[in-house]
């Protein structure tokens, strides 16, 4: 579809790897150190909780070019399955994820990059299904994914957990003091015919400052599904054809006028645009869906020692998001309207924060602002049906204070790490006006503020062995469409939602207690933990309802939010030296295990969306000279069973839930490092051609269909990447 892009991008990379290739060979000089490197509180040895971090090493070594994978070997972590570029969005302990189609429950899990939050997702049937993938993965230099809610610093923190997603700077580029260097790259995954290639280009331009521009496309077709049935009409399950690319520019600049300073300006590009053909509705269609993602942020790093601190930074930021989809026709279901459908959904964020550190003694203590202000708008307008947007033009606002602390005692085998934060936000949508279609029911506004904290205690037994325990509380306050959800008047369905003016914000408190331990044998952390869900936010009301093409219809329906819940569970993550036992040095035994149960406390019946038992056990192997690698594995999971379903779920007269089966699927990689320059990486997924469905994707799932929810079958991806 995109050909003359594709080829713009291929000459692009060959002129930057030239141009790179003759800087680098002419300009050797010594690159200036760096700005030294702030005070974080709760590093990776005192941490008190089962907190994971990926490292460049295995995101280097990921073949797949897709996040989710970074996910597929983490307890109680799992990234949803999209049609469309392969990824929803992020479950952490069965809590999280893409929501309802309704638009509830969505973003329980945080996701910043670069300590900024992604716009929220936003998902509402079939209309607007916009996800927080909007950033590339090949400029990743980490990845941290903190379980359970953790209000102790800048970003924002979910109840169900935060991942931080960290790029690239332009000294992570420059080889052997380089002046200049960068790398371009390739890869191909088969699962979705995801094509990518990229490039990137760092130099040191000055003693003083540096800079960095990386450009990645991709080209795409619709995610594989191996229960898939591709035929045109209702009985189709394969997903529809999609034909997309997507294109991602990230820059940045940096100032060091002194060893105490750095100023770091980011600029990110995002576009993604795909054509579909919906052969489900049996006659030809189209779906055009364009998103886009705009960032700009300043950032100050400073090191100077002062009564109040000795570190810190402040940064302010800008990015805007908006889908745009046009769609014929306007409703998936029968009778299938040849009516013209476009919806808009815009977000803007604005936003300020700051950060200090003061070591005190032994002692750490972080402290910081932070202020956002977030306007969002979501308009539907459909060939005479409906023109009105589904909620009103919201302003949220919100700030926040924080403190945390890293207190060392004991000769430092001790630390405790109290945190606490204090969140004001408010909610103003705008008055109803004519363009809204509405029932004489006023919009809701809701201001608040809400304190969470958390204190955790680490104690070290010995060099090797760890003791840890944590209690945390949280919480995610209403989102534009679950405050003021009103529904179009359609027509043809009837069908509205009513805003609750007494919605309350989602809350938990918990806690987790675990021992790790880190030692020539490998790394190994046991936990369990536990955690009270209260006012979860879902969509009830059946009133005035009578029976409709796919079920019942009703007029009014509202958001509520009194279910409590409680999920609690254990958890295992390790990798095991088996050179110890007298296997040759670099092979490893790699494990992960999650058993999570959830309860709703109202009804005393199991919690759902809870996924069963399930784990990966991997047998690896890294060449101690790092020249290449491997690894077998296995990813599994228990049935789930209808007594791990609620009873409403599965007597629902629409899209109830079914039991559904387990399964073990083998996966295969290896990575091959030609020199320091070259790096080649390949992998097998699904070896043996399984099919199967995760219980997160089920879910999600049209209707609830096995078929369409099914994974891909085998699959291959390979990379490759050389740097500069």
């Amino acid at each position: 579809m995109k050909t003359s892009q594709t080829t713009l991008y291929r000459a692009l990379t060959v002129a930057l790897l030239g141009c790179a290739a003759g800087s680098a060979g002419a300009q050797d000089a010594t690159v200036d150190s760096q700005l030294q490197p702030v005070t974080v509180i709760s590093t990776v040895e005192n941490l008190t909780d089962s907190s994971s971090i990926i490292d460049e090493s295995q995101l280097n070594h990921n073949p797949s070019n897709n996040a989710g994978v970074l996910f597929d070997h983490m307890a109680g972590v799992e990234f949803e399955k999209s049609a469309v570029g392969g990824l929803g969005d992020i479950r952490i302990r069965g809590m999280g994820g893409a929501g309802s189609g309704d638009g509830t429950g969505q973003n329980r899990v945080a996701v910043n990059v670069d300590g900024v939050a992604l716009p929220d997702t936003f998902s509402y049937g079939h209309i607007t299904r916009n996800n927080r993938t909007t950033f590339d993965t090949a400029d990743l230099k980490k990845v941290e994914v903190i379980k359970g809610a953790n209000p102790a610093g800048n970003g924002h923190s979910g109840i169900a957990g935060t991942v931080n997603f960290t790029t690239k700077d332009p000294v992570d580029y420059l080889q052997d003091n380089n002046r200049f260097g960068g790398n371009v790259r390739a890869g191909y995954n088969s699962q979705d015919n995801n094509f990518a290639v990229g490039a990137t280009l760092a130099g040191q331009f000055s003693d003083n400052v540096s800079g960095m521009v990386s450009l990645t496309h991709r080209q795409f077709d619709e995610l594989k599904n191996e229960g898939g049935v591709d035929v045109i009409g209702s009985e189709r399950t394969a997903n529809n054809p999609v034909d997309g690319d997507s294109n991602n520019v990230l820059a940045k600049l940096v100032f060091n006028p002194n060893e105490q300073h750095e100023l770091k300006l980011k600029v990110e590009h995002f576009k993604q645009d795909y054509d579909s053909t919906p052969l489900n509705v049996g006659r030809e269609r189209y779906d055009n869906v364009t998103t886009k993602r705009n960032f700009l942020s300043l950032r100050h790093n400073f090191n100077r020692v002062t009564p109040l601190f000795d570190s810190g930074h402040w940064q302010a930021y800008y990015q805007k998001n908006s889908q745009t989809r046009n769609m014929n026709p306007a409703f998936y279901m029968p009778p299938y309207l040849d009516a013209k459908g476009k919806t808009a959904y815009d977000v803007k964020n604005i936003g300020v924060e700051v950060g200090l550190n003061k070591a005190i003694g032994e002692h750490n203590i972080n402290y910081g602002l932070g202020y956002e202000k977030t306007d969002t708008a979501v308009e539907w307008n459909t060939d005479g049906l409906m023109d009105a947007p589904f909620q009103p033009d919201t302003t949220v606002t919100q700030a926040n204070a924080f403190v945390s602390a890293d207190f060392s005692l004991m000769n430092d085998a001790l630390h405790l790490l109290p945190s606490v934060q204090v969140v004001h936000y408010e909610v103003d949508a705008d008055e109803r006006t004519d363009k809204y279609d509405a029932v004489n029911s006023p919009t809701t506004d809701l201001s608040d503020t809400k304190l969470s904290w958390k204190l955790g205690a680490a104690y070290h037994l010995d060099n090797e062995n760890k003791l840890f325990a944590s209690y945390h509380s949280g919480l995610r306050s209403p989102s534009f469409a679950e405050l003021n959800s009103d529904i179009f008047h359609n027509k043809q369905f009837g069908a509205r939602s009513l805003p609750n003016p007494n919605l309350k914000p989602e809350e938990v408190a918990g806690f987790e207690i675990g021992v790790s331990n880190h030692s020539d044998w490998g790394s190994h952390t046991l936990s369990a933990f536990h955690d009270n869900y209260k006012n979860i936010i879902y969509k009830e009301g059946r009133i005035d309802c009578r029976p409709g093409p796919r079920g019942e219809v009703c007029n009014n329906m509202k958001m509520n939010s009194n279910s409590p819940v409680v999920v609690y569970g254990a958890e295992y993550q390790g990798t095991l030296n088996l050179a110890q036992l007298g296997m040759p040095a670099g092979a490893k035994l790699k494990t992960s295990l999650s058993y999570t149960k959830g309860k709703n406390k109202n009804n005393d019946q199991p919690y759902s969306p809870i996924n069963p038992f399930n784990g990966y056990v991997g047998l690896a192997y890294d060449e101690p000279n790092d020249v290449w690698g491997g690894e077998l594995g296995v990813r599994f999971a228990a049935k789930k069973s209808a007594s791990q379903i609620d009873d409403n779920d599965l007597k629902a007269s629409r899209s109830p839930l079914k039991p559904l089966g387990g399964y073990g699927v083998v996966d295969l990689s290896a990575y091959y490092n030609v020199g320091k320059n070259l790096h080649i990486n390949a992998g097998v997924y699904n070896l043996f051609d399984k099919e199967y469905a995760t219980w997160a994707d089920y879910q999600n799932s049209d209707s609830r269909n096995y078929e369409k929810a099914t994974s891909a079958g085998r699959s291959f991806a390979v990379s490759a990447q050389y740097d500069f």
